[in-house]
C-alpha cells in the first residue's frame, strides 16, 4: 500500500470548456469537490468515504457511490491516467495516447480473443460491480488502457495522477 495523500495533492487548473482538470493521485475527494464548488461543478462518483478517499484509490477501485445510476463509476470520469509500471516506466495513458503501444496492442488482442466470455460474465448495463479488471469497458473502448487500470487495484501500475472529467 502506498499512501500518496501526504505529498501528492496538487489540483491543476480547471479547463472550463472541457470540464476537466489534472489532479495528483493523493487528492482527497472532499478537497477536490470543495475546490470545484465555486464553479458549480463536482466529481460525479460520490463515495461514502469522501473525506478520506483519494483520486488514485478511487481509480484503483473504480469507486462509484449511491448515485452511480446517474453519474456512473470513477472509470466513466477519467480521461487519462499517469502511471508508473513495475519496471519504472512512466507514462500517460488514455484514449488517443501513443504511450505503451505494445501493451495497448496486447491488451486489445486479449480482450478481443475473450470477448464472448467477457460479455457473458459482465453483461452490458451492469453499472456497479466488484472491483477488477475492466475487461467489459476495454471491449467497448479498444486500446484505452484507462479502462483496464480502473478497478485493477494497483496490480497493473502505480497511479500517480489523472486527468478527470467533472460534472
Amino acid at each position: 500500500v502506498i499512501d500518496m495523500s501526504r505529498h501528492m495533492r496538487r489540483i491543476g487548473e480547471l479547463d472550463r470548456e472541457l470540464a476537466s482538470l489534472r489532479v495528483d493521485a493523493g487528492v482527497v475527494l472532499d478537497t477536490l469537490n470543495s475546490t470545484l464548488a465555486g464553479n458549480g461543478l463536482w466529481f460525479g462518483p460520490d463515495v461514502a468515504t469522501s473525506s478520506r478517499a483519494t483520486v488514485g484509490g478511487m481509480i484503483a477501485n473504480n469507486s462509484s457511490g449511491a448515485h452511480a445510476p446517474v453519474y456512473g463509476t470513477t472509470a466513466d470520469h477519467v480521461a487519462a491516467v499517469e502511471v508508473v509500471l513495475a519496471d519504472g516506466t512512466m507514462a500517460v495513458v488514455g484514449p488517443g495516447s501513443d504511450a505503451l503501444p505494445e501493451l495497448r496492442e496486447e491488451a486489445t488482442r486479449l480482450v478481443e480473443e475473450h470477448d464472448a466470455a467477457i460479455s457473458d460474465r459482465l453483461p452490458p448495463g451492469l453499472i456497479k460491480r466488484r472491483p477488477g479488471y475492466g475487461f467489459d469497458r476495454a471491449a467497448r473502448s479498444p486500446g484505452d488502457l484507462v479502462q483496464l487500470l480502473a478497478g485493477s487495484e494497483g496490480t497493473l501500475a502505480l497511479i500517480t495522477g489523472a486527468m478527470l472529467r467533472v460534472v
